[in-house]
């Protein structure tokens, strides 16, 4: 299980689940050398990972050096508030002076191992050509960037790369049919976050996807739900007729969102609701790929479909209506 918490970071978010690895990357194992120079390090996104009765394992997080504009990861038995209060040079100190004592000590990338160089040419997925590029001046936008925090296990990276591009995807695909006339606001589209484009990484005249620019909403449906006294207003019907014309709209295309749940819902000022998160979706018949959130899909679906989104929608009203209108 993992929790993830952004640090420092105002327009990106961790995202994306991933179980706990303990592989190195081949492609990039260059550990980090501390010299005297440097100074401190900036911890830009971190997660806990627990043991299955909900214990703590282990934290990884990336942290930057500004000056080098490099970034690595790093696992340790560190708390989240021990990782973000005690300096990441320290603890790379520590390491240090057990590699001069000849203590062992795990492999770069594993838990209280050295910190592991992130090679940005295999940390994102290759941009297509013909994607949408977002400006780089965009104001008021929302990036849901490339989730690194399992850059230290290659295979449940190569997941994260794959959901990052597999959305990307979803994205271009809606809005050519979108460009040919096939959709409008009435036939829901405008109850999907709007998206503005790919955010681009250049790297030796290669443009990776480093995240995803979308329209910046007020609040999640989770975090109203949290709050149910915000000024913010909840019109529990609304907010389903929204959700049900987004997903008409995405079924009328072929596709399911198959992770219909109150985090991936996002709500306007004034009250609009608006599907977000579009990394599970797929082609209706489709096996799934990634597991969407427990308790808002049938346990035993393995499948992409039109009944997972139903399904996943009726869970969120009865949320809605227990928490605003104090019905079970």
């Amino acid at each position: 299980m993992i929790s993830g918490v952004p640090s420092g970071v105002a327009s990106g978010v961790a995202s994306g689940v991933g179980a706990i690895g303990v592989g190195v990357s081949t492609a990039t194992v260059r550990p980090f050398v501390l010299t005297p120079s440097m100074g401190g390090a900036f911890v830009e996104t971190l997660a806990t990972h627990l043991n299955g009765d909900g214990t703590y394992n282990h934290s990884s997080f990336i942290f930057l050096r500004g000056e080098e504009g490099r970034a690595y990861f790093m696992r340790c038995k560190e708390p989240d508030k021990e990782v973000i209060r005690t300096s990441v040079v320290q603890m790379l100190e520590v390491i240090k002076k057990k590699e001069e004592d000849k203590i062992a000590v795990p492999e770069p990338g594993q838990v209280g191992g050295n910190a592991l160089e992130i090679d940005w040419t295999q940390a994102f997925p290759e941009c297509d050509p013909a994607f949408l590029r977002a400006p780089a001046n965009l104001k008021n936008v929302f990036v849901k960037r490339m989730f690194l925090l399992g850059y230290g296990d290659p295979e449940e990276h190569k997941k994260n790369k794959e959901n990052l591009l597999s959305e990307a995807r979803v994205y271009e695909m809606m809005r050519a049919n979108n460009a040919a006339g096939k959709l409008n606001d009435k036939d829901g589209y405008g109850n999907i976050i709007k998206y503005r484009g790919c955010v681009i990484k250049r790297l030796n005249g290669i443009d990776y996807i480093a995240g995803l620019a979308l329209d910046l909403q007020e609040q999640d449906l989770m975090s109203r739900c949290e709050e149910p006294d915000s000024d913010i207003p909840v019109d529990v019907g609304r907010v389903v007729q929204d959700v049900r014309q987004a997903l008409n709209c995405l079924h009328g295309l072929g596709y399911c969102h198959n992770d219909v749940n109150p985090h991936n819902i996002v709500l306007a000022e004034d009250g609009k609701a608006m599907l977000i998160d579009f990394d599970a979706c797929l082609p209706d018949g489709k096996p799934l790929r990634k597991w969407p959130l427990l308790g808002y899909i049938d346990a035993e679906q393995t499948m992409s479909s039109y009944t997972n989104d139903w399904y996943g929608l009726r869970k969120v009203e009865e949320k809605l209506r227990a928490v605003f209108e104090g019905s079970v």
